[in-house]
């Protein structure tokens, strides 16, 4: 803040030396007004943008090739070759996560402009569903309470969800 601060005192200062001078009639208004703003202009736009592209904000080929590593639930469900099916990660947020879009269809995901509707249905179904489902995981034993769980998820079955993943070691297939 105080960098700012100095930088600015120093261009007003600069400015209204620039305006005496011109004022007095030492200085011809067309020729070093527009120059020493222009060059003013380009060095202020460097030095604010300097803290923006450091080197820090940029990563190698290998970094941008791989920003996730797959968990063990990544690694079991990649090894189904049917396209069509989603997963969804109850080990995070599942509207709020790109890790999971990375490897598979995700049924959630997470992207700032989502459509009410998706939303809507998230807030009026899924999220009921997803409530269920982590009732019966969480209760011993959970196989047979999961069988008829997992058969009334109709919106989660609707949206053709075949992975479940609730412990990142061992997904629930559906």
């Amino acid at each position: 803040m105080r960098s700012d601060a100095f930088r600015s005192l120093i261009f007003v200062a600069l400015t209204a030396a620039l305006v005496y001078f011109t004022f007095l009639k030492k200085v011809k208004f067309n020729t070093i007004i527009p120059a020493f703003y222009c060059s003013f202009c380009c060095w202020i736009c460097g030095q604010l943008t300097k803290g923006t592209w450091e080197a820090r904000t940029f990563v190698t080929k290998k970094e941008d090739i791989t920003p996730f590593n797959p968990t063990t639930a990544d690694l079991i469900i990649l090894n189904d070759k049917d396209p069509d099916f989603k997963v969804l990660n109850l080990t995070l947020s599942p509207l709020q996560d790109a890790s999971t879009s990375w490897f598979h269809k995700s049924f959630g995901g997470y992207h700032g402009a989502k459509m009410r509707r998706y939303q809507e249905l998230y807030d009026h179904c899924i999220q009921n569903e997803i409530g269920s489902l982590i009732n019966t995981m969480q209760k011993r034993p959970v196989s047979e309470a999961l069988d008829s769980t997992l058969a009334t998820l109709s919106t989660l079955n609707m949206l053709n969800t075949r992975y479940i993943i609730y412990n990142t070691m061992h997904p629930a297939r559906q």
